[in-house]
């Protein structure tokens, strides 16, 4: 039995290369932006954050946040003056900060309460971290340039370390096992690494940089530490002790560094108002997001401790007070938030009713579903198999294609009235009747009237890399099959001069982009000048038709005017020399097939004796991309179009050719 017949299938076009990359969707996934501005108009120094909560270092107080409301919970306000680092211990219980007074307060975060003080610093204390590792132990750095460790039940440092020449801006503690030692950044320019074990307050590293240090980070590894010095982030190697890598996208001063997606992002802001996302492996810039004042702090903000946690906020602090912050959505919440935004389209567009009545629909299935899972594990639930299958509906021009009615088919995907009219549709039948071998019979026997549609949507398309290949061969089909009534007919004269014109446009930029590219490959001023005198020539033709057609004037007319010359002035020795000292470096370059499909495609009617046909195009084709031939032969196929068009064009006004010269077109 044979099998029914299908419709045919729509084309899908190959999709271009998109400029949004597979990372930058996943930093674009952080929406819902809540603006908090500071109450008192100071700048947000500094982020910390913890499963619950993080907290907002600004001005005179520190500000708790829910993770998961975004709203404020609690306000520490009891600073004597301007206070920094306000750090969130990971159990969410206790909270650390030091001021500009020098002195260092432990809080109780659900009473707010002071449960420790410490007034040894006599200058700013700019950093304080908890130890990831022990929950009563925590460092301190201040612009007295010393390093101090701190134990919550003493009252006295446990270990000073002194070393650096200016103040300290930045301390952190190392990861994992090394979570004993201290890496520390500094104005003097240095970073240095610090081991309280090692019995002695010196550094045991150090590392000299250009710029006074802003930020240090150490990476999950343990083995590398990230410094932002000056415009640049350095990547710093412990176990070579040398650096690694150096980091210099921000254009201005860097001013905080962060970790994200499990320590395989790092995340910068800096002075400019950029925040970058790097890929850890190779440095790279994956994703970068610009706001309207100067960043001072940058914290991703983690759903859990987990290791395979995903990120949940980015949190970036202003200089203006303004804390942005932007959460990422998944499972049920994002869910819930696509159906808000359709819902809220729905409304602008006037179609709620319509969206409700869809929404009730999708919650009576789900109900129904439910009624079948608490029937009982004894009971049958019969599902009805219907037989009959469904055959989808054939399209008018299917039809008329199926049934050899070419030309109908044609102008039904055509008529732009048609509910059949679509780009794709056009070149889903133009590839099936060029499949059938019947692309001529569906486009010879028109009048001037049904031709005009079919130019129309050439010269629409020939632009475009995936239409250009059909758009070439029903160009030189419609050019066969009417070229000679162009002169008759002001409706087919205007379309071909209007293809003409497209071609041409194209065909010069590729002109202009061939010879950039050959100047910058080759620097040799002498052949850059013969390649220049050859694409010269080679175009004289196309103006000199193109001044005919704007003329539109007869043959007697026509040898009157300087078109004469410019014909006289493209001769088979001028073409000649342009083949041997402009065409003739790159023709070992070529390969056979390709020589094949350029004489077979060009050669109705021919530009010029055959073994002179192949040389200028490929030309074009060497010089526009030497790597990809199916781009080059799309440019080559504008280039044959331009060509033809111009010799049928001079065909049709000069019955023949100019004596003594290169013939124009075979009769």
């Amino acid at each position: 039995m044979a099998a029914q017949v299908g419709p045919l299938p729509q084309l899908k076009l190959p999709s271009g290369p998109t400029p949004i990359t597979a990372e930058q969707r996943y930093w674009k996934t952080f929406k819902n932006q809540l603006l908090i501005p500071s109450p008192t108009s100071y700048p947000v120094v500094h982020i910390s954050a913890n499963n619950d909560s993080f907290a907002v270092t600004t001005g005179t107080r520190i500000q708790i946040y829910s993770n998961r409301t975004r709203k404020l919970q609690k306000t520490i306000t009891r600073f004597g003056d301007v206070a920094r680092s306000g750090e969130i211990r990971k159990d969410g219980r206790v909270l650390a900060a030091g001021d500009d007074t020098g002195k260092i307060q432990v809080f109780d975060v659900n009473s707010r309460a002071i449960l420790k003080t410490w007034t040894q610093h006599k200058q700013p204390v700019w950093t304080t971290k908890f130890s990831p590792t022990e929950l009563t132990t925590l460092l301190s750095a201040s612009d007295d340039k010393t390093v101090r460790l701190w134990d919550l039940p003493s009252n006295d440092p446990t270990t000073t370390f002194v070393g650096h020449s200016d103040y300290v801006r930045c301390a952190n503690f190392m990861p994992g096992t090394m979570s004993n030692m201290i890496v520390s950044g500094s104005y003097d320019s240095t970073v240095k690494l610090w081991d309280p074990r090692a019995g002695r307050n010196s550094a045991v590293m150090t590392f000299k940089h250009a710029s006074p240090i802003e930020d240090v980070l150490s990476m999950p590894t343990g083995t590398a530490v990230l410094a932002a010095a000056g415009e640049s982030i350095s990547v710093l190697d412990l176990v070579a002790a040398r650096p690694l890598h150096m980091i210099t996208n921000h254009q201005k001063t860097v001013t905080s560094l962060s970790l994200a997606s499990n320590g395989r992002r790092l995340v910068s802001g800096g002075l400019e108002g950029h925040v970058k996302v790097f890929e850890t492996t190779g440095w790279n810039v994956v994703s970068s997001t610009k706001y309207q004042s100067p960043v001072l702090s940058v914290k991703v903000i983690p759903s859990s401790d987990d290791a395979d946690s995903s990120d949940r906020h980015l949190a970036v602090g202003m200089q203006s007070g303004v804390l942005s912050v932007r959460t990422r959505l998944t499972g049920a919440e994002a869910n819930r938030e696509a159906e808000r935004e359709k819902e809220m389209a729905a409304l602008v567009a006037g179609t709620i009713e319509a969206h409700d009545a869809k929404r009730k629909k999708r919650k009576r299935r789900v109900t129904a579903a439910k009624k079948l899972d608490m029937v009982g594990e004894g009971a049958d639930v019969v599902i009805a198999n219907e037989s009959r299958t469904y055959k989808k509906k054939e399209r008018p021009w299917q039809s008329d294609l199926r049934h050899a009615r070419y030309a109908r088919a044609l102008d039904q995907v055509l008529d732009k009235d048609s509910p059949e009219h679509s780009p794709l549709n056009v070149l889903t039948l133009l590839l099936a009747l060029r499949h059938r071998s019947a692309l001529q019979d569906a486009l010879e026997s028109r009048d001037e009237h049904t031709v005009q549609p079919i130019l129309k949507w050439v010269c629409s398309h020939i632009c475009d890399p995936r239409y250009v290949s059909v758009c070439v061969e029903v160009g030189l089909h419609l050019l066969e099959l009417y070229a000679e009534f162009v002169g008759g007919s002001a409706e087919l004269h205007e379309g071909f001069r209007t293809l003409h014109r497209r071609v041409r446009v194209e065909v010069e930029r590729a002109q202009v982009s061939s010879i950039l590219v050959y100047r910058h490959s080759r620097p040799n001023e002498a052949a850059t000048d013969f390649m220049s005198a050859g694409y010269h020539t080679a175009f004289l033709l196309a103006n000199a038709v193109e001044e005919q057609q704007m003329q539109s004037g007869h043959a007697r007319t026509l040898l009157d005017t300087p078109l004469k010359t410019a014909i006289a002035a493209i001769d088979e020795q001028c073409v000649r020399s342009f083949i041997t000292h402009a065409a003739q470096p790159i023709y070992h370059l070529t390969e056979t097939p390709f020589a094949a499909a350029a004489v077979e495609f060009a050669g109705k009617p021919p530009l010029f004796s055959e073994p002179l046909l192949p040389r200028p195009l490929f030309v074009v084709r060497e010089l526009r991309r030497r790597d990809d031939d199916e781009e080059d032969y799309m440019w080559l196929a504008r280039l044959i179009i331009l060509f033809r068009m111009s010799l049928l064009s001079m065909h049709s006004a000069l019955a023949v050719p100019v004596p003594g010269r290169l013939p124009l077109c075979s009769t």
